[in-house]
């Protein structure tokens, strides 16, 4: 089949069934879409459509997609895309208990947030550890630790292969039973990220960070409190660059 323009007469996004609620920005479907309705042989639309099948997939606004190419004229073919529903809040949580410390631990995911294949994902910890196990008849001494980290990811230009992440976290530490302050350090990054199955995966990183400590005993040592005027540190403009190539599935 051939014809001088464009031979597909419309493109649906098929939301019935196990695919409900499926979420894409509108703007993000119609340029994934066009090449599509632009195809003006049945073999570019072939191509096309399972291209943009498969972007729904990587990007990850779909779990799977399958593709359905129908007659409706003569001379024009109508494409259907039926995207399978991806889970979009995904949480878990978790407990360590041991004689002498303990640790919780809760992650929320949120996948594809804005219907552009944004992800973000929240992890937060408590643990504590106590100088002599609970079982004890002994009196204990408990250093008790908190962290929360947060990692936003999302395409650059409706690019699964290009994406911009960044990530924040706080971790605190009492020490205040055992070692008479708490350090506290919290920090950012924010990365660009190219990947390539050839090249191997490229990332340029930005870093700042800072240490803290805190909260000094009257009884701390005299080295802790010199330290404790020093104790703001800054990392920033760390620029990594880095190359992985995986070849594991390389045929030996």
């Amino acid at each position: 089949m051939s014809a001088k323009g464009p031979i597909v007469s419309e493109v649906t996004i098929d939301n019935d069934g196990e695919s409900a609620g499926i979420h894409v920005r509108h703007g993000i479907a119609q340029s994934l879409v066009q090449p599509v309705l632009d195809s003006t042989n049945l073999d570019e639309v072939i191509v096309s459509a399972h291209s943009c099948a498969a972007s729904l997939v990587r990007l990850g606004i779909a779990k799977s997609c399958n593709v359905v190419i129908d007659s409706n004229e003569p001379g024009k073919v109508s494409v259907i895309l039926k995207p399978e529903r991806l889970s979009r809040i995904l949480a878990k949580t978790g407990t360590h208990i041991g004689a002498s410390e303990g640790s919780m631990t809760a992650t929320l995911s949120l996948r594809n947030m804005f219907g552009g294949g944004e992800t973000l994902e929240a992890n937060a910890g408590y643990g504590m550890e106590t100088s002599v196990p609970l079982t004890s008849d002994e009196i204990y001494a408990a250093d008790v630790g908190k962290t929360f980290q947060m990692h936003l990811s999302a395409p650059v230009m409706m690019d699964p292969d290009t994406k911009l992440e960044l990530s924040a976290q706080n971790v605190s530490k009492d020490h205040t039973s055992t070692q008479s302050h708490v350090e506290n350090a919290m920090g950012a990054t924010l990365k660009y990220k190219l990947l390539n199955r050839v090249s191997g995966d490229h990332e340029i990183a930005l870093d700042v960070s800072m240490r803290e400590i805190a909260n000094l005993h009257d009884k701390c040592s005299w080295g802790l409190v010199f330290y404790f005027s020093y104790s703001i540190l800054h990392s920033i403009l760390i620029i990594l660059f880095s190359a992985v190539s995986d070849k594991m599935q390389d045929i030996i």
